[in-house]
């Protein structure tokens, strides 16, 4: 995406023409769509945020607002209020859902960091190839299990810490000493490696 301003337009675009790109979208939560329906201001509520690409139309902004209105309208698709954009490729559209702030539409880390790899970043695609090589792989719906690294965002921190030799060195020992096991990859045990690592550094 260049540096002038995109182009968009507002139009209102019924609620079954609206996709979720999974490739970089986060799990749809029930609880937070409850949540926002129980909160529900009609004067706070806030145009979504489309991208108009290959004839669809693609959010990137407001996925859970769309269902709470649809929750509120008893489930039936409704007319949204969209501000849509034109131009943007799915990569523009992961790195504009990673950049969001904010309490209301704070994005996970680890959503976040799946959304970066779509969008093309150079350090988390770099942590991602590293994470795989040793026979790990970062688990961005925060589900636990055999080989998968919930801690993304502790594992980030560290990587931006230490060389590639010494990740890899660290996330081996792990994975020598308890053989992929989904409770040695949390974030105690990760930062104590990393700890581990730093001291035998400075000796």
């Amino acid at each position: 995406m260049n540096n002038s301003t995109p182009k968009y337009e507002y139009m209102q675009i019924n609620s079954k023409q609206i996709i979720v790109d999974t490739a970089y979208q986060r799990i749809l939560d029930p609880e937070r769509v409850k949540k926002i329906v129980s909160n529900f201001n009609p004067y706070t509520v806030n145009a979504i945020k489309v991208s108009s690409r290959d004839g669809k139309y693609y959010v990137f902004d407001g996925q859970h607002t769309v269902a709470s209105l649809k929750l509120r309208n008893n489930n039936y698709d409704l007319m949204v209020e969209c501000k849509v954009y034109y131009g943007l490729t799915q990569a523009d559209e992961a790195r504009q859902f990673s950049e969001q702030t904010g309490i209301a539409r704070g994005v996970l880390t680890n959503a976040k960091m799946k959304s970066l790899i779509v969008a093309g970043d150079i350090e988390i695609i770099d942590l991602n190839n590293i994470v795989e090589s040793v026979g790990f792989h970062l688990s961005f719906s925060n589900s636990g299990g055999n080989n998968r690294i919930v801690a993304c965002g502790t594992l980030f921190r560290i990587y931006k810490k230490v060389s590639q030799a010494e990740l890899v060195y660290i996330l081996t020992t792990i994975k020598n000493s308890w053989n992929g096991a989904g409770g040695s990859l949390n974030k105690e045990i990760l930062e104590g490696m990393y700890l581990f690592l730093k001291h035998t550094r400075t000796r």
